[in-house]
């Protein structure tokens, strides 16, 4: 079996962003709507100083996604107690 190391693309706005949304997990807890989480994780990013668009629609296709990060990171927020696969699609 080959061990393929993987890396993490844009690795310091990465850890950035976890810790966001860890920070946003902690002060809300478990059991919240996906619109709290999407408004604290935004005042956090303001916070923070970080460029972001909410709720950015995709040239093309029309969809949207809930956060666009320095142009480079998407972050989709879900807020429910299974993930199935058409939230791997949708994303």
């Amino acid at each position: 079996m080959v061990h393929q190391e993987s890396k993490v693309i844009y690795p310091e706005l990465s850890y950035v962003i976890t810790g966001v949304c860890f920070d946003v997990h902690n002060q809300i807890g478990r059991f919240a709507k996906e619109k709290h989480y999407a408004d604290l994780l935004e005042d956090q990013l303001i916070e923070r100083k970080i460029i972001y668009s909410r709720e950015h629609i995709i040239p093309n296709t029309g969809d949207r996604i809930d956060f666009l990060i320095d142009e480079k990171i998407i972050v989709e927020i879900k807020a429910k107690t299974l993930i199935v696969k058409q939230d791997y699609y949708q994303t």
